[in-house]
């Protein structure tokens, strides 16, 4: 009967396009005559006074092309929506939709109140517009589609009265497939046997097509009105006889002849607050197998809780793992995880501490992870009196670069560190590099891990010799280079052609250039048409070669420019004056740095430094003390100047603003490294600590070097090192009470 009164309903208020007024406001805009006393109110209940000769009064919709004929003979009370008075009548419009009929669409209305006589306007009447809202609850989509070999089911919908499914296939765009279930509280229809109400044969599905099916609920009158759209699921007809399911943005299929669960789709999992949550906890024993595609990008709470996996990869897409994510896996000994992750939620590989329950020993974790959550990895739990215990795993490795937070992770929960990527934290020169001998330095990673290394060569200090035509009492030379540190010549200024056979360099005293033959054809030129030769007196004698003077030998007493080697000790003799004027000048033009804990001063600065690293290519200085304990703010410097050396600032020494009264703020740079120990000691009116550097490490950061500080202070780091920094500072002397922003 409630299908039948439903149906019929339907039938009558099919022009009306699904009608249903809850009225709010609006405005009237009134005929040549108004309804007498007509009024209106923002729930939708019309009332005006009887028209005089009129027998009925119509209202209608103009957007809907439908009306409502109320004939004063009869009174009909429309279900309760139509009161009839002594000298009117009211109607209640919301009530009167919202009983028969359940898809109303919430927009506004253009509604029309007319007296009538016999079919004919009596030019009374009134037009008002509403906005309508209904007042009976809509109906939700259904939600949480799962499919189990051929059977599809749903949450049931509360208020709905029935139901309606339809299947379409990929390859035809058809619908192939409709069923109607009226009994609200039957979730689940067997898409392998006859639909019911259409009758329509069971579903014969194609392995290489896609279905879509689609989930309806329809409202009961007056109680709920239809749901805004349906549900949709795809299944692939090669899937038809596994369960799946969505979970978020992605979608889910469990294989039970495979025991492999396979996660697919682009976007987040959903989420789930408890383990038995989760659409395929009742399968969790029988997942062997766990296959997340590429595009999903965050793994849910809980999503893999007790499964039976051996192994999981982590596909590049995903950027976030969820709390307890695979916990209690106890097969589980192998993990790849993907290169964009970004976070490891608290617990997510935690483990029973029951012998036997966990296999997973080590992981190397990518370094692009920034986050993690508490007991995250390579721990195990288990309750002791009324409350959860965790221990690291006995033996438990991570890899990873020095680099990266893993190595923090590591370090501050005291489990064991493998590096595959050594980061330098601190160097020492053992052996200076020349411009003919590598060097050697020792480097500490931050891991602790120390290796020796080569200093390049250093560039050859050259010196050019310019070319020098021989004469005939001097010998000449080509042009050539000696450097002032090794002593070697080239011959190009780069340095990368050896002369060994220094002699090769010199022209011979007595060689003059040859000059060219005019009586000599150029093979390159065409022969010139030449004169009758004239025939020689023999009586004349014949003039005698006129050899010219060089410059030097037209100026006596004039010293060359640049040693000429002859040979053997001459040779030697001239390079060895070459060189030594040239390492002088070379000694003039850069000097070296300070020897190490020399004292240097800098006025500009108002403060005095320490060198901690005489290196040439790299001198380093602490920031000693300030010459002013009057000053309010220091900003230590990133390098400083003196006596022609630049010095990089990395470093702020013990006790470096001890006795400044007045100082209230000190600020430094992303230059400084090291902070030595009880750094900030004796600044008693401190007040900000502005450290904006992100080099600190619990190697270089002393573990007394923020004692002292008081409780007044505000530390300031950048943001995103906030939690890393909180953990290193108090655990270098700061108090836990100072704030760190």
């Amino acid at each position: 009967m409630r299908y039948l009164r439903k149906k019929l309903s339907i039938s009558i208020l099919t022009l009306a396009i699904l009608l249903g007024f809850p009225f709010m406001h609006g405005e009237t805009v009134h005929a040549a005559s108004s309804l007498p006393a007509f009024t209106y109110t923002s729930d939708g209940v019309f009332s005006w006074e009887f028209v005089k000769d009129a027998d009925a009064y119509r209202i209608t919709f103009s957007e809907l092309g439908f009306y409502i004929n109320m004939k004063t003979s009869e009174k009909y009370s429309f279900n309760g929506c139509a009161t009839w008075k002594a000298n009117g009548v009211s109607f209640d419009l919301r009530k009167y939709f919202d009983q028969n009929n359940t898809s109303i669409t919430e927009k506004t209305y253009t509604v029309t109140v007319t007296a009538m006589r016999n079919g004919n306007s009596l030019n009374y009447a009134n037009t008002v517009k509403y906005s309508y809202k209904s007042a009976i609850p809509k109906l939700e989509t259904p939600k949480n589609l799962k499919w189990n070999k051929r059977i599809l089911s749903w949450d049931e919908v509360r208020g709905a009265d029935d139901y309606f499914v339809a299947v379409c296939d990929e390859k035809t765009g058809n619908y192939v497939w409709r069923a109607r279930i009226f009994d609200p509280t039957v979730t689940t229809i067997d898409t392998g046997k006859t639909s019911p109400y259409f009758q329509d044969k069971p579903l014969v599905y194609d392995e290489n097509s896609n279905y879509y099916f689609k989930v309806f609920a329809y409202g009961e009158s007056g109680v709920s009105r239809d749901s805004d759209g349906a549900t949709s699921y795809t299944i692939n007809g090669s899937e038809v006889d596994c369960e799946s399911g969505t979970t978020g943005s992605c979608r889910w299929v469990y294989n039970a002849e495979k025991s492999t669960l396979t996660i697919s789709g682009n976007g987040a999992m959903g989420t789930y607050y408890n383990y038995n949550k989760v659409p395929w906890y009742t399968m969790r024993s029988e997942i062997k197998t766990i296959i997340i595609g590429n595009g999903v990008t965050n793994i849910s709470n809980h999503a893999f809780y007790g499964t039976k996996i051996s192994s999981i990869t982590i596909p590049d897409s995903v950027s976030k793992i969820g709390e307890g994510a695979f916990s209690y896996c106890s097969e589980l000994s192998e993990v790849k995880l993907g290169t964009g992750l970004k976070e490891i939620g608290p617990r997510c590989f935690e483990c029973s501490s029951g012998t036997g329950m966990y296999k997973l020993t080590s992981m190397t974790i990518p370094a692009n992870v920034t986050t993690f959550g508490k007991h995250s990895i390579g721990y195990i739990s288990y309750a002791s009196g009324g409350t959860m215990v965790y221990e690291v795993i006995t033996g438990f490795k991570i890899t990873g670069a020095c680099s990266s937070k893993a190595f923090d992770y590591a370090e501050e929960n005291k489990i064991t560190w493998v590096s595959n990527e050594h980061t330098v934290s601190k160097t020492e020169v053992t052996k200076e590099s020349t411009c003919t001998q590598k060097g050697k330095e020792t480097v500490t990673c931050r891991c602790g891990h120390t290796y020796t290394r080569d200093i390049p060569l250093k560039h050859h200090t050259l010196t050019r010799v310019p070319a020098n035509p021989a004469t005939e009492t001097a010998d000449g030379n080509i042009e050539y280079y000696i450097c002032s540190e090794c002593h070697n010549w080239f011959e190009d200024d780069a340095g990368e052609k050896l002369i060994t056979d220094h002699s090769s360099v010199i022209i011979p005293k007595g060689t003059v250039p040859e000059k060219p033959d005019p009586e000599k054809p150029d093979p390159e030129k065409p022969d010139p048409v030449k004169p009758d030769p004239v025939k020689p007196d023999p009586e004349k004698p014949k003039p005698k070669p006129e050899i010219k003077p060089t410059e030097e030998d037209e100026t006596p007493g004039k010293e060359e420019k640049t040693p000429v080697p002859s040979s053997g000790e001459d040779e030697s003799k001239a390079s060895s004056n070459e060189v030594s004027n040239e390492a002088a000048k070379v000694e003039n033009a850069t000097p070296d740095p300070k020897p190490e804990g020399t004292a240097l001063t800098d006025e500009s600065q108002q403060a005095e430094f320490v060198v901690t690293s005489a290196a040439k290519e790299n001198p380093t200085v602490d920031y000693k003390r300030t010459t002013n304990k009057k000053v309010k703010k220091i900003t230590v410097p990133k390098t400083i100047t003196l006596d022609g050396v630049t010095y990089n600032v990395t470093g702020i020494a013990s006790k470096a603003f001890n006795g400044c009264s007045k100082l209230t703020t000190i600020a430094f740079g992303n230059n400084i490294e090291f902070i030595r120990a009880n750094a900030f000691k004796g600044a008693k009116n401190l007040k900000t600590i502005n450290a904006k550097s992100s080099k600190l490490t619990n190697s270089s950061v002393a573990k007394k070097a923020f004692k002292g500080v008081g409780s007044r202070v505000t530390v300031k780091v950048p943001k995103k090192l906030k939690k890393t920094y909180s953990k290193l500072f108090v655990k270098k002397g700061l108090a836990k009470s100072i704030k760190i922003k």
